[in-house]
């Protein structure tokens, strides 16, 4: 049981074919297949000299040129050593029905063909060149180590077997003293040949996958340079774009730095708002004969509000003064000059110095209340903003909004604020 176990695990054993059945007992299910000379085509062609896989595709190419005639067969060679100047190349065919056979053969025995190859190569050539493998012989040429040709004899006991060696050996030019030499033929094999040429390229275990892999590795790297070429032009775009940002963003970081020492004063100046009004709602109606016209307006904080405006006679400009005064946010209001313009017109040209109450948000009021600290108990430096009235209406003036008034015939009044200095003691309102 063990021994045959050990059997199990040999190598391929060698099986011979007689031209009908397989000759042999084994164990191996592969196995090697001899076939007798006799079933092979020989042919000897010269080649010249090239490397070893430029002589297998010419003798390939010159077997299938020779062996047309035989039909399918299988094409094997002994061919000279590579390198050596030119040589004598055996080519040798076999049938591919004696190769369907066989195998046909070895799986009715529970056998797998490993190879097929000649019986004859595979034992070491005597002297003289004669060789006998299962009852037959040949004669092998052998000229220098080289097998120049090959002659199959038939069994040895046939008659004329000695003229039949005879008339070979003067073909082949062989005499029956020449050198044996070593098996020459235990690399052939008929099932794979060694002048097949080689896989292509893509036929080859794992080159596709390797191709493929490659492949990737190209898109991958593409694209990652891509991307670092986009990456590298945006910041390219970005860096210009500051350049060419960076004086503008100076100019705007200085206006910053002066809006930023002017803001305490922005903060803190009084509004014109409630003055102008109270002087508004004073003004006569626009469809009215009584023009009074508003020029400039002072107001300077902790001062009274200084107004410069014209009339078309002084009972405009007393009547336009007994108005301020009935309003309720005036505390105090009166002409300090007047004068006329010439002595042949009438309209006159008057100041007017004016004080609102606590109550409507004065900015003398609201410069004292500052300084006492009892109008913002949370931050007594906060400035004072005076509340505008929601809503006024009086009796032939068009109401007015905290956001938006609605002035009668002044000639647009405008105001303008402008920074403490020389000429301008605080916020003014020119018409």
């Amino acid at each position: 049981m063990f021994m045959n176990r050990l059997r199990l695990l040999d190598g391929s054993a060698t099986l011979h074919w007689d031209g009908r059945a397989l000759h042999g007992t084994t164990t191996s299910r592969g196995v090697v297949v001899t076939v007798p000379a006799r079933f092979v085509s020989f042919r000897s062609e010269d080649l010249p000299p090239a490397a070893e896989p430029a002589l297998k595709a010419a003798a390939r190419l010159r077997a299938e040129r020779a062996f047309a005639p035989l039909g399918p067969v299988a094409i094997e060679a002994l061919l000279p050593l590579a390198g050596h100047g030119r040589g004598q190349a055996l080519l040798m065919a076999l049938p591919k029905t004696t190769c369907d056979a066989i195998r046909q053969a070895a799986i009715s025995q529970g056998h797998v063909v490993n190879a097929i190859r000649v019986a004859e190569l595979l034992v070491d050539i005597p002297v003289g060149g004669v060789v006998q493998v299962g009852g037959e012989a040949c004669l092998v040429a052998l000229v220098h180590g080289t097998v120049r040709g090959i002659a199959a004899l038939g069994p040895v006991p046939a008659p004329g077997f000695a003229a039949l060696l005879a008339r070979e050996r003067l073909r082949l030019g062989i005499s029956e003293d020449v050198p044996g030499a070593p098996a020459p033929g235990s690399e052939l094999d008929f099932l794979h040949p060694t002048l097949l040429a080689p896989p292509a390229l893509l036929s080859r275990p794992g080159v596709r996958l390797a191709l493929l892999a490659a492949g990737i590795v190209l898109v991958l790297a593409a694209a990652l340079g891509l991307a670092v070429n986009d990456t590298i032009r945006e910041r390219a775009d970005a860096q210009a774009v500051a350049e060419r940002l960076r004086p503008l963003a100076s100019a705007l970081a200085e206006r910053r730095a002066d809006l930023k020492e002017v803001a305490p004063w922005l903060d803190a100046r009084p509004s014109l708002a409630p003055g102008l009004h109270v002087l508004a709602k004073a003004l006569p109606d626009g469809n009215g004969d009584e023009p009074v016209r508003l020029v400039r307006v002072r107001q300077v904080d902790g001062e009274d509000t200084v107004v410069e405006a014209a009339a078309g006679d002084r009972a405009q400009m007393v009547a336009y003064l007994e108005r301020l005064r009935r309003d309720q946010r005036v505390s105090f209001a009166e002409i300090r000059s007047s004068r006329s313009p010439s002595k042949e017109s009438k309209s006159v040209v008057f100041e007017l110095v004016m004080r609102l109450s606590a109550e409507s948000g004065s900015p003398a009021d609201s410069e004292n209340s500052r300084k006492s600290g009892s109008h913002n108990e949370a931050d007594p430096l906060a400035p004072t903003t005076p509340a505008m009235p929601t809503t006024t209406t009086a009796p032939g003036i068009p109401s007015t909004t905290s956001r938006t008034t609605r002035l009668p015939a002044v000639f647009g009044i405008s105001w303008t604020s402008g920074l403490p200095g020389r000429d301008n003691r605080g916020t003014h309102a020119a018409a």
